[in-house]
């Protein structure tokens, strides 16, 4: 008598891990070659993962995007780093993207002699942003390298010091600023104008015309980039300030050069906007004095 024994046999996938490199980054970009890539892979039995530990195989991406067209440089890795083959692929961001992928892979993967084994290949952690049951919820758009516009408005108070303290001891006012920003994943640079105007008020004992303080002129700000949701800049504006004097229904004013600088804080409000808190010191040359203030604002900037 004979006793056959049978053991269920498995095939299981061979799995193959996915890395990305580039000089910029973007998580957006690199969901879409995941899919496309893992996609293709499955079709021929492996699976895809973004997790090395216990893979078959380590397809490193390396990828630049310009505008329309993205250029990938393909790299297969055996489990224990030994190269096995390199394809490179320069093509438009269109509808046939996932085609061309799929054929570049195909002959990566066809030099290498890989073969996968599986009909029930996956694809696992397809997004790299967090899941809820709805479906995948978007990165914010502002966590991206990119060219935008920004606007925005302030309204705070000034005090005044030196020899100009002695007859107008503070201020209020607000200001007006647009500019064009280059925004990177550790910093942004942005260049733009600004105009504002405070009201100053008279010491305690002085008494005399009201004074108005209009400034306006070019600004630039650089601080923290796209990897970071807050964001803290320095500032340096300057340009021209026009001191008005408003006595008895007569007006005289006088243009004097004027230097802003400080810094910063915001945090992100919605999708497009921004509000915190600035610190400043302004200076305006008069012939007479110079005109010396600190200032703390409330600040709303918008971002497109």
């Amino acid at each position: 008598m004979a006793l056959v024994v049978m053991y269920p046999i498995g095939v299981y996938a061979e799995t193959v891990a996915h890395r990305f490199e580039s000089d910029e980054p973007e998580t957006r970009t690199e969901n879409i070659l995941y899919l496309a890539a893992g996609t293709a892979l499955s079709s021929i039995g492996f699976s895809s993962t973004r997790e090395a530990r216990g893979s078959d195989f380590i397809l490193h991406t390396r990828y630049t995007q310009h505008n329309d067209e993205i250029s990938v440089l393909y790299t297969l890795y055996s489990n224990n780093e030994r190269i096995l083959s390199e394809r490179s692929l320069v093509a438009p961001l269109d509808h046939q993207l996932d085609i061309r992928i799929g054929e570049t892979l195909a002959e990566l993967f066809g030099e290498a002699e890989a073969k996968g084994y599986s009909e029930d290949a996956g694809i696992s952690d397809l997004f790299s942003w967090k899941q809820d049951a709805s479906g995948p919820v978007a990165p914010d758009p502002r966590s991206s390298p990119a060219f935008v516009f920004e606007s925005g408005a302030e309204i705070g108070g000034v005090v005044f010091f030196g020899e100009f303290g002695e007859y107008f001891s503070y201020g209020a006012g607000g200001s007006l600023f647009a500019g064009v920003t280059w925004r990177r994943k550790t910093w942004r640079f942005t260049a733009g104008v600004k105009a504002g105007t405070i009201r100053a008020f008279e010491a305690t004992g002085v008494s005399g015309p009201t004074l108005l303080l209009s400034t306006a002129g070019p600004v630039v700000m650089f601080g923290t980039g796209a990897n970071k949701s807050y964001r803290f800049s320095g500032f340096v504006s300057g340009g021209a300030g026009v001191l008005s004097l408003l006595d008895s229904g007569s007006l005289t004013s006088k243009t004097v050069p004027y230097a802003d600088a400080g810094i910063f804080a915001l945090l992100p409000l919605g999708d497009l906007f921004y509000y915190g808190a600035r610190l400043s010191f302004l200076t305006c040359y008069d012939s007479d004095s110079i005109i010396m203030g600190a200032g703390v604002s409330l600040v709303v900037e918008m971002e497109l």
